[in-house]
């Protein structure tokens, strides 16, 4: 009896000894990991300033955060469009110089016409220019020839001075004569007319030439006594005298009579462009010459 009291005794102490140990443990939660150089005992840290230290997407917005330091939860709100989508817009004005939102943005240059902002595009637009409309004269070569010599007549005469008088002398060429009377219709457009009687700079090849007529203006009395030389070329289809001017001249030599006349330092003043009846331009050309010679 008194063995098993023992046991039991001893039975009871090593119960009440174990039973203290497990009343007193108690689980520890693991530690919350603060913010990088920040620390758990740091009383002037919340939840909104540790907040404002996160990475949050680059928009205009605001915080909305919970919790208490450190265990904090950071949400951010975008009240706008993401800057992502801005720089993506970005990305593509830099990849197209033409592209817009509004006018505003195009700065290409739009000389002469107007900029517009056209699905995303700048977009420069030109003013239509509308087709040259040349005047239709129903005159022959020769009436053109004919009356151009006229006015001519009347501008020298005109502009001489007070007691000025001149002889005049007429010189008239045309395809027509030199040629059996033959229409343009019966020439081929744009053909190389052999001009026997006429050369122009030393050439008597002469693409389009239909007409040609100048006087020769001597003075026998007065003020002025300088030769005028004024005249008139047609041509047909081509701009035969497209390249001379006041400063570029030319030469002529005119073997129509005997003797021959030499024109030379011949300049174009005036050019008038005209249509045909039957569609085709002509080229009139008004020009002086500086000297003459007879050869």
């Amino acid at each position: 009896g008194v063995k098993m009291k023992k046991i039991i005794i001893l039975s009871l102490v090593i119960f009440l000894f174990a039973y203290g140990c497990l009343d007193t443990y108690k689980p520890i939660s693991p530690p919350v990991t603060p913010p990088a150089n920040q620390s758990t005992n740091d009383s002037t840290m919340d939840c909104n300033k540790y907040c404002l230290s996160q990475p949050h997407v680059q928009c205009a917005g605001t915080w909305n955060n919970s919790g208490t330091y450190p265990n904090c939860t950071c949400s951010y709100i975008c009240t706008s469009v993401p800057v992502t989508n801005q720089s993506n817009q970005t990305q593509n004005q830099s990849a197209n110089s033409n592209y817009c939102l509004s006018v505003s943005d195009c700065t290409n240059d739009c000389t002469g016409g107007s900029l517009s902002c056209q699905n995303n595009n700048c977009t420069c637009v030109m003013p239509t220019t509308p087709p040259v409309v040349y005047p239709v004269t129903n005159k022959s070569v020769s009436e053109i020839l004919s009356e151009s010599l006229k006015e001519i007549n009347s501008q020298v005469f005109s502009a001489a001075p007070s007691g000025q008088a001149y002889t005049a002398e007429e010189y008239t060429w045309t395809y027509y004569s030199a040629n059996g009377g033959n229409a343009p219709a019966d020439v081929p457009v744009g053909a190389g007319i052999l001009a026997n009687d006429i050369y122009l700079n030393n050439q008597n090849l002469l693409p389009g030439i239909y007409g040609l007529a100048f006087k020769i203006f001597t003075p026998t009395s007065g003020p002025n006594n300088d030769t005028v030389v004024k005249g008139l070329a047609v041509f047909l289809t081509e701009p035969g005298l497209a390249k001379y001017n006041t400063i570029t001249k030319f030469n002529l030599r005119f073997k129509v009579v005997r003797p021959e006349v030499a024109l030379s330092s011949c300049a174009v003043e005036k050019t008038t462009i005209q249509k045909d009846t039957l569609g085709r331009l002509l080229y009139i050309y008004d020009f002086s010459c500086g000297y003459v010679a007879k050869i």
